[in-house]
């Protein structure tokens, strides 16, 4: 017997995903976009590109916003650099990459290489704590 909603959801058409409304959202001066492999990575820079780096990775189910109420004390000392990991926030799913962790600090290393931050003091809670390991 055929699953009612398997059959419903088989006949969906494939809706666009505009992220022009989030993106005037959730953006600031400090947010940019950079193309690493199939995603479109959002992340924010602070403070002086000439101190050390301090690199930002949030956790499950959430975005670089969960590191908002450090940036200001932390700022005074590092170059910081925070993003949406794929599939959260603004950054959105990868096309056609694993989700995986491995796969995940892959991508961070890329990001990180893309950037030309050649050392970095790593900082992450939940997921990211599991990419920094």
């Amino acid at each position: 017997m055929l699953n009612p909603l398997t059959l419903a959801a088989e006949s969906l058409p494939s809706l666009p995903v505009s992220t022009d409304r989030l993106e005037r959202r959730y953006t600031d001066e400090h947010s940019a976009f950079l193309g690493v492999e199939d995603a479109r990575i959002h992340y924010r820079e602070h403070g002086n590109p000439d101190n050390q780096t301090l690199l930002l990775v949030h956790g499950t189910y959430s975005s670089l916003q969960t590191w908002d109420d450090w940036v200001d004390e932390l700022a005074k000392e590092y170059h910081l650099v925070r993003l949406d990991l794929p599939g959260f926030g603004l950054t959105g799913p990868r096309q056609t990459g694993e989700h995986t962790v491995g796969e995940l600090v892959r991508l961070v290393g890329l990001f990180c290489d893309e950037l030309g931050l050649e050392s970095v003091v790593f900082a992450g809670n939940s997921l990211g704590g599991g990419i920094g390991l």
